[in-house]
């Protein structure tokens, strides 16, 4: 399984994800409601001295929300900002995502806040950006 595969799973038990409504890799679908995870180009690689190796990636989540009213736009907001939390609270208590067994999640946090990406009448792209953390054995 990927990374991105045990973060999607991960997010799932934040419990205000519709479990309808499925996370894509790399592609958001255009209804709305649509959510999909896209791995950022960069990644933090240090290695220790028996070979095990720190990386941190990054990844984007993107949700494609109604926003006809500012209700809407409002409950999107809300939305976010609980996600944004309940990703601190987990990291706290150290629930993290699981990973492959040759590999240990350490940390997961939000590295950009969630913010409108793009808009139109009927809906907005809402983007936040979550950096995981793990230790890879040699």
């Amino acid at each position: 399984m990927t990374v991105g595969e045990s973060i999607i799973q991960w997010l799932y038990t934040f419990g205000n994800i519709d479990l309808d409504v499925k996370i894509d890799t790399d592609q958001l679908e255009s209804d709305t409601d649509a959510m999909a995870l896209y791995k950022e180009p960069t990644k933090t690689t240090t290695t220790d001295v028996v070979g095990n190796r720190d990386i941190i990636e990054r990844y984007y989540l993107l949700a494609r929300q109604p926003t006809q009213t500012d209700g809407l736009r409002l409950k999107n907001q809300a939305w976010m900002e609980s996600l944004e939390e309940w990703v601190y609270q987990q990291n706290i208590i150290n629930n993290l995502p699981t990973l492959d067994a040759d590999k240990t999640a350490e940390n997961i946090e939000i590295a950009i806040s969630s913010y409108v990406m793009e808009q139109n009448e009927e809906d907005s792209i809402y983007q936040i950006s979550v950096a995981i953390e793990y230790e890879m054995e040699e």
